[in-house]
């Protein structure tokens, strides 16, 4: 198979040297020990020659290859579609039977016409990829059954579609976990969105601290002060949700997902005007958004803030429901979404 370029990896002599020894012990079935794989290397790669690259890149794990690994040394391997064959075997077996807790070895053997210990070195090369399995069992190089008992696990099989999609998700999972720079993961998810449109966002991983960072470097607010400012909102779990909504607005509106970061943007904003005029004994009956927005503006309050809040945040609730927005006009643009996301802290500066 042709290897897509974002599975490529540049690697080293002494890094093919080491993949290849560990995929060679992978093929016999013996997991040779990292100390004898070093001590057999000796005189073939530096002594000082460290892993961690590789390790980082998901090619292996210490002495485990994993299927990116393989497929960066043999791209004709055979276990590609021997991982395509097993997963959809299991997949086909659970929607068959969705209240199984495991899938035997005559059935595995049935669906993938693969020997047992074939089985069980294709499903270590699954498990190396994402999470497909809550545990199996193995006599020897035979592989016995393989657990399905968990919830996690089941979705998983169920929103299979290809190896490639897989890949592509874990790739970019490695990068982001690798990576300290959260403007970097979102130019890099930006960068694969039509290189691999099968990316699953939900499965990808956004540290709530590091987005705040880079939010602290763009609007010159960080997470403390931002605190500071809305002490007047007595409930701590509410606050960390705010804080948790509003990362996530970023997020999204940087990735161009405009309808969710303005839904999530509003929902704040609202939150932060209730609470901030019943704290200043100004709700009256007000309850809505946009009578929220016309005390502020009949009391002179936030008068900075509330001049800013653009039309799309104005009627964010409109855009909650599909029949609203009826044409490209009604639309949200990601000039707009980020301009929402941009009032939460117009709005906090004035408090």
């Amino acid at each position: 198979m042709l290897l897509k370029t974002n599975w490529k990896y540049s690697l080293t002599k002494a890094d093919q040297i080491w993949l290849k020894a560990c995929y060679t012990s992978f093929n016999t079935g013996r997991e040779i020990k990292l100390r004898e794989l070093r001590a057999s290397l000796i005189d073939k790669i530096p002594i000082d020659y460290s892993i961690k690259a590789l390790e980082k890149s998901g090619l292996c794990h210490g002495n485990k290859i994993t299927l990116l690994g393989i497929l960066n040394i043999d791209p004709e391997t055979k276990y590609y579609s021997q991982v395509t064959s097993l997963i959809t075997t299991i997949k086909n077996h659970i929607i068959s039977n969705p209240s199984t807790s495991k899938i035997e070895a005559l059935e595995l053997v049935r669906g993938t016409n693969l020997p047992t210990p074939e089985i069980l070195k294709t499903y270590k090369l699954i498990s190396s990829i994402g999470k497909f399995s809550s545990g199996s069992g193995s006599q020897g190089e035979r592989i016995t059954y393989i657990n399905l008992d968990q919830d996690e696990v089941f979705n998983n099989y169920l929103r299979f579609s290809s190896v490639d999609d897989l890949l592509d998700e874990f790739v970019v999972q490695m990068q982001l976990d690798t990576s300290n720079d959260t403007f970097a993961k979102v130019r890099l998810l930006g960068e694969l969105e039509n290189a691999a449109p099968s990316i699953q966002l939900e499965n990808l991983h956004f540290e709530i601290e590091n987005i705040w960072y880079r939010i602290a470097q763009e609007y010159e607010i960080d997470q403390s002060l931002f605190r500071e400012k809305i002490e007047f909102i007595k409930t701590s779990y509410l606050t960390d949700v705010i804080i948790r909504d509003i990362a996530h607005a970023y997020i999204l509106a940087k990735l161009g997902f405009s309808k969710p970061a303005v839904i999530l943007a509003g929902g704040v904003i609202e939150t932060l005007l209730r609470t901030y005029l019943e704290h200043n004994n100004k709700k009256s009956n007000a309850t809505s958004f946009n009578r929220y927005i016309e005390i502020c503006e009949s009391e002179g309050l936030l008068k900075t803030a509330i001049g800013h809040l653009s039309q799309y945040v104005r009627h964010f609730r409109n855009y909650v429901h599909l029949e609203k927005e009826e044409s490209e006009h009604h639309s949200i643009s990601k000039a707009n979404a980020i301009g929402a996301v941009s009032s939460i802290f117009t709005i906090v500066n004035d408090f």
